[in-house]
């Protein structure tokens, strides 16, 4: 094998650019969205995970995994991806000490 094989090749600057997101981003939409929907328009959902685009749910489920699927298989590559929890105690508590 030679060194020509194992050589790692660095990342361009243009690699590693982070473009901020503006208004228009779907993503922002999304989160928009999200943070409207009221108790009542969440409650269908509860227990379960969703997909979110374009400002609206495209697919939901138990699984994360099958509600991805459904996303992509409806063209949507990069939805956002929620859990609507049941009860306040479902949401996971990570402890990041003192």
């Amino acid at each position: 094998m030679s060194d020509e094989d194992t050589t790692v090749k660095p990342m361009s600057d243009e690699d590693t650019t982070v473009k901020p997101m503006s208004d228009e981003d779907t993503t922002v939409k999304d989160l928009e969205f999200l943070r409207g929907l009221t108790s009542e328009q969440i409650d269908p959902y509860r227990g379960e995970w969703v997909a979110i685009n374009d400002g609206k749910i495209i697919a939901h489920g138990e699984y994360a995994e099958d509600v991805i699927g459904e996303a992509w298989k409806s063209g949507v590559k990069s939805p956002l991806i929620e859990r609507f929890y049941n009860y306040p105690s479902e949401v996971p508590y990570f402890y990041t000490g003192p």
